[in-house]
């Protein structure tokens, strides 16, 4: 009887674990380049590539971001809140010349290859939309 069981119960514990093994979510942390903005041009918004002017941003595993397009652009610290799908940039004083501030971005797509993020204006109208892919 008990050389019965112990198959059983390690098929059970096998079957368990297999089914409460969950997928890794994706992640921001990591090196993206933007291919596409959708901005407003006569009235209507419509997605267009980046042709060479791509920014590359990184959001490093300690909370801390850089930008850079041809040059670098800023940096500072971010607050990525997965719940409300947004994340805050609060770019810091720098010798580039950035002024600090907080900069919000709505999180539409966030996957292990890409991600969408949206800007909206104090009234909450959409501004623009930026798509990127990772790099790393």
């Amino acid at each position: 009887m008990k050389n019965k069981i112990l198959p059983l119960c390690l098929v059970l514990f096998t079957l368990v674990n297999i089914s409460c093994k969950k997928e890794k979510e994706p992640a921001v942390i990591g090196k993206w380049i933007s291919l596409s903005n959708y901005t407003e041009e006569n009235s209507s918004f419509t997605w267009k590539s980046t042709n060479g002017f791509s920014q590359i941003i990184t959001f490093n595993p300690d909370a801390r971001f850089n930008t850079f397009i041809d040059i670098p652009t800023g940096g500072g610290t971010y607050s990525y809140d997965k719940i409300a799908a947004k994340i805050d940039l609060h770019y810091e004083a720098d010798y580039f010349g950035t002024t600090p501030g907080t900069v919000t971005y709505k999180i539409d797509v966030l996957t292990n290859t890409r991600l969408v993020v949206s800007s909206f204006s104090s009234s909450g109208n959409l501004q623009f939309k930026t798509e990127y892919v990772r790099l790393d």
